[in-house]
């Protein structure tokens, strides 16, 4: 699962999909939801990578 946040992170996502993956892909505009598509996917054996830009 890829999740984005922000309008930046957007052109990510857009070579993510034009790469043909096969993973579920988010994109969001703020934190808002993210808590709601990430909350039932997470277990015991669950790592979420948090990435967050270099310069902000």
């Amino acid at each position: 699962m890829l999740i984005t946040i922000g309008r930046k992170a957007q052109d990510i996502v857009i070579q993510v999909m034009e790469g043909g993956t096969k993973a579920e892909v988010h994109s969001f505009k703020d934190v808002t939801g993210v808590l709601d598509v990430l909350k039932p996917n997470l277990n015991c054996d669950t790592f979420v990578l948090v990435k967050s830009p270099l310069f902000s």
